[in-house]
């Protein structure tokens, strides 16, 4: 077993546990971030309550195939970050990871039940996002920055308890067909999807029910799918700007506060 300090404030476990003495180092070095990867540990679910004994640790990093340690053991130090950067982790469950404040991981199957119920998580940010119908942040009464990474499909928003904090909403690769649940979030201030081409083969996108959003400023959502509501956004949403693309919208000629920008549109696949 080894804790191994491989920069100023850095460590990295391999073969197991780490004894007294070396967690003793750790702490004594100020060790602010933690590696975890294939030679860390032989099974998943390794105890982790030693990391108490190192209070600048702020941060674990999982790499590789790690076999994923009991990540709740952690609950009660000063760690409150935790860095998934490989799709090759041994999967846990939301309750497991829930206590965390900031959570950057790269493959959603990360998590086996949905990234649900997070109660303390307020940053998240996730890759890898498969679902058609996404619940990631349902239920996660403090979250406020939601950053989700598709694989280019269509999908919608599936919330029964929207996160009631959540201001920031940023995807990539991921077309929406309704976002009916995010426009139930009561601070929502920033709604931003990118993709690479606008699709009009897969219908429109009513976005009328953002006209209830009063902290909402920005709606971009031109990279999507042609646009419906944009008046009810408009007229109730009084701070909003709303982004559209070229004439696949209804926002009413001269309208202020929207932005008209060039989106290509989607070839279709040639056929085979």
């Amino acid at each position: 077993m080894a804790l191994i300090l491989h920069s100023r404030t850095g460590a990295r476990v391999v073969d197991g546990v780490p004894g007294a003495a070396e967690v003793d180092e750790a702490r004594d070095a100020g060790v602010t971030t933690l590696r975890l990867d294939t030679a860390s540990f032989d099974a998943p679910g390794a105890d982790m309550r030693w990391v108490a004994d190192i209070p600048t640790l702020r941060t674990v990093f999982l790499h590789d195939r790690v076999r994923t340690p009991d990540i709740a053991s952690m609950r009660g130090s000063a760690v409150d970050e935790l860095c998934v950067w490989t799709p090759g982790a041994s999967p846990v469950r939301s309750e497991d990871i829930g206590w965390l404040r900031r959570i950057d991981c790269e493959a959603a199957s990360f998590v086996s039940d949905g990234w649900v119920d997070l109660p303390d998580v307020v940053t998240l940010q996730i890759g890898r996002v498969r679902e058609d119908e996404v619940r990631i942040g349902d239920g996660s009464d403090r979250l406020e920055f939601l950053k989700l990474r598709g694989r280019s499909q269509t999908a919608r928003i599936v919330w029964s308890r929207p996160p009631a904090r959540l201001g920031t909403f940023m995807t990539h690769s991921l077309r929406w067909s309704d976002l009916d649940d995010l426009a139930r979030c009561p601070r929502l201030a920033s709604v931003q999807v990118y993709n690479f081409t606008l699709d009009t083969a897969q219908g429109s996108i009513d976005i009328s029910a953002f006209g209830g959003s009063t902290a909402l400023r920005e709606l971009h959502v031109a990279e999507n799918l042609p646009l419906r509501g944009v008046p009810a956004v408009l007229a109730g949403a009084p701070h909003a700007t709303v982004h559209v693309a070229r004439d696949l919208h209804d926002a009413p000629d001269g309208a202020e506060r929207v932005h008209r920008i060039a989106v290509p549109i989607k070839k279709p696949r040639a056929a085979r």
